[in-house]
């Protein structure tokens, strides 16, 4: 493991959570859920409130197809 590998793997990281802080407060929602405090896709739509796991799983993956 070399220093250079982990300076990337930093600068990967603020590039991922420019993106994410940018994005809509609903998908910052979905992926903090989602990721962060790890629940499963059923989990997410039920905090989510009218929302399918199937829904959110679309939503979040057409978000990223745009960035």
């Amino acid at each position: 493991y070399s220093f250079q590998a982990e300076r990337k793997g930093k600068q990967r990281q603020t590039a991922a959570l420019e993106v994410i802080n940018q994005a809509p407060i609903r998908i910052q929602r979905i992926i903090r859920f989602r990721y962060e405090k790890k629940l499963t896709w059923e989990e997410v739509a039920d905090r989510m409130k009218g929302s399918t796991s199937g829904g959110l799983k679309m939503e979040l993956k057409r978000f990223f197809e745009e960035k």
